[in-house]
């Protein structure tokens, strides 16, 4: 027979980070998708947003940041091959645990 959870067993959940912070804005010739790569790129760099903290989808962002879904995806796609974050499609984008940035900062004196 199976206990229900309760609030001191349940498993704990990760948070869905907001990106609901001041934002700059687009540089000039900056493309949407730059954008949004450099925002998100630049707060994971700041600390905003920890190692392991969960993105949100790439729905709310572009309804929150009043842009396509599409650039959302597309700067997430890069922040992904670039080793910034980390998921797979229908279990979130998570920040990376080591940042590209500090990995080749680690060997400098």
């Amino acid at each position: 027979m199976s206990k229900p959870l309760s609030a001191k067993n349940a498993s704990p959940r990760r948070q869905e980070a907001s990106l609901d912070l001041p934002m700059d804005a687009p540089r000039r010739g900056e493309s949407k998708q730059a954008w949004v790569y450099r925002e998100i790129r630049e707060r994971i760099l700041k600390g905003a947003l920890p190692s392991g903290a969960r993105l949100p989808s790439t729905r709310s962002l572009a309804e929150s940041w009043h842009i396509a879904r599409s650039t959302v995806e597309a700067a997430y796609d890069q922040l992904r091959s670039e080793g910034y974050t980390a998921g797979t499609v229908g279990s979130g984008t998570y920040v990376a645990a080591v940042i590209p940035d500090n990995f080749f900062r680690a060997g400098l004196p």
